[in-house]
């Protein structure tokens, strides 16, 4: 099967929070603004997305990333720095309404501060606006898990390594 790339990043991305919410708290707004951006920035990362039944993973190593729907892994190889460009360009904090902290819980062990927001319609996604909550490490300040309404994103770290 042949997966459509664009809709796969654009997915990938918007689970995560595709624009960085500045409306409503601005401290909290710009943490999540930081948490996102460090996607571009780490090592490597695992993301695990099932959202309206469609599974997704990608898996970032430096500026190669991968793709699996269906069993079927696409390498998108980045130019240097590319990764952190997408991640970068991808953020509009206009965009992201009612941003808040809704507490903080522990995540597999790890103490996270919890973060509520509302995704606007994106087109070819969705044509309402979606509320997001997402968990960001307190240490770390990397998200770990998205949840909205239709489906979830796990974000994973360590031990990630290129699947081809």
């Amino acid at each position: 099967m042949r997966v459509n790339v664009t809709r796969a990043i654009l997915t990938a991305v918007s689970i995560l929070g595709a624009s960085v919410p500045a409306l409503a708290a601005p401290a909290d707004c710009e943490a999540l603004a930081e948490a996102y951006g460090k996607l571009g920035t780490v090592p490597a990362f695992r993301q695990q997305v099932e959202q309206d039944g469609t599974k997704l993973e990608t898996i970032a190593v430096g500026d190669n990333l991968y793709m699996n729907m269906d069993g079927e892994w696409t390498a998108l190889p980045l130019s240097p720095g590319g990764r952190a460009a997408m991640f970068e360009g991808t953020f509009d904090i206009l965009l992201i309404k009612e941003c808040s902290v809704s507490g903080e819980e522990m995540l597999n062990g790890k103490a996270m501060v919890v973060y509520d927001y509302v995704l606007p319609p994106i087109e070819g996604l969705s044509t309402e606006p979606m509320p997001q909550k997402v968990w960001v490490g307190k240490d770390d300040g990397l998200p770990y898990l998205v949840t909205n309404p239709t489906g979830q994103s796990i974000v994973s770290y360590e031990g990630v390594e290129a699947p081809l």
